[in-house]
């Protein structure tokens, strides 16, 4: 559980950085979790198809976090 944590907040933390442009976030997840492993690993499109569906989902959870709050603001 707490690998799925650390790879939620660095794909958030990087969506908010790269203004949500997933490929850019793609490519920084894997800099940063993929390419050290040394030895033995999934096979990387494989490994990529599977970042890009949790980039995607994690984008949207974002993006109904944001409008969340507008609508919360909204009503204020």
């Amino acid at each position: 559980m707490a690998h799925y944590r650390d790879l939620l907040n660095l794909v958030e933390s990087f969506l908010i950085d790269e203004s949500s442009e997933v490929q850019k976030v793609i490519t920084w997840v894997k800099a940063v979790e993929y390419d050290p492993i040394q030895g033995p690993k999934q096979i990387e499109p494989a490994y990529l198809l599977n970042l890009e569906a949790k980039a995607n989902a994690i984008k949207k959870r974002l993006e109904n976090r944001a409008e969340s709050l507008s609508c919360r603001k909204n009503q204020i």
